[in-house]
């Protein structure tokens, strides 16, 4: 077994050696392709024109709309956030000390 192609090919024309083409075909196949190309040309020349521009126009809009819609909303929910935060008003919580870990908690302090 040297190469399944070749065998593979080899078998194939050894079952179609007993059928041979018809005579005439070459001329067939021309002709069929000939009458094809025509239909083509003359279907082609009364096709409806492509509309899938329509589509990709449609989808650009949609998509500008899309994000019209969000920014609109955005913009309308905005509140303004201060620059600094104030300073700390509860009474129990101490003066943070930036890059201090002050481990867990005490239990029963509210987190939030």
């Amino acid at each position: 077994m040297a190469d399944p192609r070749i065998e593979i090919r080899e078998a194939f024309q050894k079952e179609q050696s007993a059928f041979p083409p018809p005579a005439a075909l070459r001329h067939e196949v021309l002709q069929t392709l000939g009458e094809a190309s025509q239909r083509r040309g003359n279907a082609a020349a009364g096709a409806r024109p492509n509309r899938q521009w329509l589509a990709v126009g449609a989808a650009i809009l949609l998509t500008v709309a899309i994000v019209a819609g969000f920014m609109a909303v955005r913009f309308e929910h905005a509140t303004v956030v201060p620059g600094r935060p104030g300073p700390i008003t509860h009474v129990t919580a101490p003066q943070a000390i930036p890059g201090t870990d002050y481990g867990p908690p005490p239990a029963g302090v509210p987190l939030l």
